[in-house]
């Protein structure tokens, strides 16, 4: 058992004795707590708070372009319109087949408050993998960067509606040929 796993299992133990704020983590910085509370609120709503109390903060940061919350959630709530219009709904799948990007975050968000559950995906992985791995949850929907399509039609070409393939072109290529936030409903 590694370090961490065991510090880990420590910390589990502590909270079920009731003494988890009596354990401490030295490879903590001092006040930063050993134990947090867990989340019991979905994402999204976090999101919608933050938007509410810091609207002209900066949440994303790219590549120095920012994005504040208000942006942020503004575009979230076109690609959750979006989504929704591609019939996502509470429990569906939603395969997301992103690089670590603004958009990443805005598709995450939105499926997230449709209640759709996030199936990420490694863009570069061969096509092998991505078919297997949406074979597994069966997405509704997959929003993929244009760099992974040819992948995306090798892994998926037999099962793939061939007018799909042929839909629209955008910098994470969808189904309903949007652009991104800018096309959003």
């Amino acid at each position: 058992m590694s370090s961490f796993d065991q510090a880990a299992d420590a910390g589990r133990q502590a909270r079920l004795r009731g003494a988890s704020t009596d354990y401490q983590r030295p490879h903590y910085a001092p006040g930063v707590p050993s134990v947090i509370a867990p989340v019991t609120e979905p994402l999204s709503r976090m999101l919608d708070d933050a938007t509410r109390r810091f609207p002209d903060r900066i949440a994303l940061d790219f590549m120095g372009q920012a994005t504040t919350y208000r942006q942020l959630s503004d575009q979230v709530a076109r690609a959750a319109e979006a989504l929704h219009r591609l019939g996502v709904g509470r429990g569906d799948v939603v395969g997301v087949i992103l690089p670590n990007c603004p958009q990443h975050v805005v598709i995450a968000y939105a499926a997230w408050r449709l209640g759709a559950i996030v199936a990420e995906h490694n863009p570069l992985a061969p096509a092998a993998q991505i078919r297997e791995q949406i074979q597994m949850h069966h997405g509704r929907v997959i929003i993929a960067w244009e760099k992974s399509l040819a992948r995306i039609v090798q892994a998926l070409a037999p099962s793939i509606a061939p007018a799909w393939v042929g839909r629209g072109y955008c910098p994470w290529t969808c189904p309903a040929g949007c652009r991104g936030p800018a096309d959003w409903p």
